[in-house]
């Protein structure tokens, strides 16, 4: 386990050579229906969990999760691996978070989809959604680059 984790450090530290780095990238904002119609409601993120994975670096993500493990999919294959969150700052009204794009094949991609501003971030969390599509606690497992066919969907 632990020559695992030292070749995925060391993978993801190679990878930062020539980033792109975003900051204030709001994923989640709070009481207000995504563009799944799920409501994440104020306080149901764990914070410390989701802290703790950034500070292990185990909080990566791909773009348009899912495509090898079906639809919304919260399973990431490192192959793919495109982003990591080096922070986070969540207050009542929003989750946002900072990042960084690796410098992998799928890395290089993303970033140059952001520099043409068509993509947006995703939480990928595990947890319960209520019938009504509220969800009051979960854990974030992924943050997951998407492309923005309506730009109306992005959370500024």
């Amino acid at each position: 386990m632990k020559a695992l984790k030292n070749w995925i450090t060391d993978l993801l530290d190679r990878a930062f050579k020539r980033t792109v780095v975003l900051t204030n990238v709001c994923i989640i904002k709070y009481d207000e229906a995504n563009s799944l119609g799920r409501v994440y409601k104020r306080g149901c993120i764990d914070i410390d969990d989701l802290n703790k994975k950034i500070k292990e670096g185990r909080l990566i993500g791909q773009m348009d999760s899912g495509s090898r493990f079906g639809s919304y999919s919260n399973l990431i294959d490192l192959r793919d691996a495109s982003l990591i969150v080096t922070g986070a700052d969540n207050d009542d009204q929003a989750l946002r978070i900072c990042l960084k794009t690796l410098k992998t094949d799928a890395g290089r991609d993303l970033a140059k989809l952001i520099k043409h501003d068509s993509i947006v971030f995703r939480p990928s969390c595990i947890g319960n959604i209520n019938p009504d599509g509220t969800i009051d606690s979960a854990k974030m497992v992924a943050v997951n680059a998407v492309i923005a066919h309506n730009p109306s969907n992005k959370y500024k």
